[in-house]
């Protein structure tokens, strides 16, 4: 089709192989993102309804002709089919084009094509003339849509014969989106990090004390980390869940009897009313299967059964009490309710508080020896560190909670398992150093402090990172 308009490209269309005039067409805007739905285009009769059809992330749209000299019956049995394939989709629906019936008449087809958009919710935009002369004034070109717009208007003095419709459409979009940065870590990266894991271990140096072999092997490790997997920015949409143990089929069968629900009103045959009870009958014994298997699901897989059955007691009786997410912190004379300031008092606290504690303490070595010999019975047992092997730290590790909460690096548990059978070897080294020398490694006393909510009273949790297993 030589046939091209600056910034838009063509997406869909029904072009006719012979024979003059009749087809449609949509035409987007370049940058768009959308794909043309073939199966509704396939459903086009020559000479009886001509379709092109795009679907968008929030719209179908359908664009139709359908020539005057048209069998009306032909053109009204595949407009079903095409609403009813459109209407499969959560996606609002617009249908606009020529339907070469007047809307400002009094005809059987005027009814009739009322009556099928509106069983699919879909109602006309105008009710004006869309085509002048100089003997008639009739409304034969038409948008349906059920969708939200706030503006709409008819185009006159084209060169065409028939006037422009356009309506203006209204972002219904709620959900706002959050910007997260998230460090995708992929089986193909992990092969790749264990490679240069593989090249890099041997320069490790054994001929130096604890604090230093295990910062020079940290450096390894969380310099090859962030060189494989590099973070990046992702936009998440702030939705509210229909429910977690719906499926997309349950999802598609509720907008349908909401559907149903709306054509209820106005189709008062006891057939169809006898449908939609059975129909919605039908779906809450779906929900409720679904709804029984997932919980079933949830206690089988949990690790403490009686606090699963309990939360989700709680979660169906409505007892669990939300989270207080606005916050309000009172330092001397000054209310801060910034999130940023919150935590950073709280840092400077949980920072600052050992050693203003230490320092208020009239300590002294020969003090607490005394107090110790006065108050605890000596004994002849002698406790000391046990040197642990390679074995020792990877069954160790492994007996940890998998989390995948990042530490100061962005490294969690569940990450480190992947490379534990490498680095253990140099760990149990490192340990047995620190045993021999009475020597913790700077690296290994940082922690992360983070505000977590529970029930309105704040706390902080700390979060090391490989020192995590040598508790054990």
């Amino acid at each position: 089709m030589m046939f091209q308009l600056k910034n838009y490209k063509l997406i869909s269309c029904f072009n006719r192989k012979c024979n003059e005039h009749g087809g449609s067409l949509i035409f987007l805007k370049e940058n768009c993102k959308c794909k043309e739905r073939k199966d509704i285009v396939a459903l086009s009769v020559k000479h009886h309804i001509e379709i092109s059809c795009s679907e968008l992330n929030k719209y179908i749209i359908v664009c139709t002709y359908r020539p005057p000299t048209g069998d009306f019956i032909t053109f009204e049995t595949v407009m079903e089919d095409v609403l009813r394939l459109a209407s499969n989709s959560k996606k609002e629906v617009i249908v606009c084009g020529d339907f070469n019936v007047d809307l400002l008449g009094d005809s059987p087809n005027r009814s009739k094509l009322l009556l099928l958009f509106k069983s699919f919710n879909l109602f006309n935009v105008f009710l004006e003339p869309t085509r002048i002369t100089s003997t008639s004034a009739t409304c034969l070109d038409n948008i349906f849509c059920n969708c939200e717009f706030k503006d709409s208007s008819v185009i006159n003095c084209l060169r065409s014969d028939h006037s422009g419709q356009t309506i203006t459409l209204v972002n219904t979009d709620k959900t706002n989106k959050t910007k997260v940065r998230c460090r995708p870590i992929t089986t193909k990266k992990i092969d790749n990090y264990l490679k240069k894991l593989d090249e890099k271990l041997p320069k490790v140096k054994v001929d130096c004390n604890s604090n230093e072999m295990y910062t020079n092997l940290f450096k390894i490790i969380a310099d090859e980390f962030e060189s494989n997997f590099e973070t990046k920015e992702v936009l998440i949409d702030n939705k509210i869940k229909f429910c977690d143990w719906a499926t997309d089929g349950i999802r598609k069968s509720r907008a349908t009897l909401y559907d149903l629900y709306e054509m209820k009103t106005f189709i008062l045959r006891p057939d169809f009313q006898s449908y939609v009870k059975k129909y919605s009958k039908m779906y809450k014994c779906v929900c409720h299967c679904a709804k029984t298997i997932f919980i079933n699901n949830k206690i089988k897989d949990s690790a403490n059964k009686s606090k699963a059955i309990w939360n989700i007691i709680n979660n169906e009786t409505g007892k669990n009490r939300t989270r207080e997410t606005n916050l309000s912190l009172k330092v001397g004379n000054d209310i801060i309710t910034s999130n940023d300031e919150v935590a950073r008092v709280f840092e400077e606290f949980f920072t600052n508080i050992p050693l203003e504690t230490t320092c208020n303490l009239d300590s002294s070595a020969t003090l607490a020896e005394t107090l110790m010999k006065e108050n605890a019975p000596s004994t002849d047992k002698e406790f000391k560190f046990r040197y642990i092997n390679t074995l020792t730290i990877i069954k160790t590790f492994k007996s940890l909670n998998m989390k995948k909460t990042e530490d100061l690096w962005g490294m969690s548990v569940k990450f480190v398992l992947s490379i534990i059978n490498k680095i253990a070897p140099i760990l149990a080294n490192i340990f047995n150093k620190c045993i021999a020398e009475g020597v913790f490694p700077d690296l290994m006393k940082l922690s992360k402090i983070i505000l977590c909510s529970r029930v309105g009273i704040w706390r902080t949790l700390q979060i090391s990172d490989l020192s995590r297993f040598f508790q054990f």
